[in-house]
């Protein structure tokens, strides 16, 4: 598996978890680093959008 892919998962997981900012800070940075797109991030985001609204503040 690619880098990209892997950080990819690495996030979506993280958002699922919820509650982990710092882990998903960290893993934001690294998916751009490996050269996932802010494009790639709103695909993911939005797919992961009802699971944002729970995500404590």
């Amino acid at each position: 598996m690619d880098l990209k892919t892997r950080e990819m998962i690495i996030v979506a997981s993280l958002i699922s978890l919820g509650n982990v900012i710092s882990q998903l800070e960290l893993h934001l940075k690294n998916a751009l680093n490996v050269g996932v797109t802010k494009n790639n991030y709103l695909r993911l985001l939005s797919r992961w959008q009802f699971t944002l609204e729970f995500l404590p503040v």
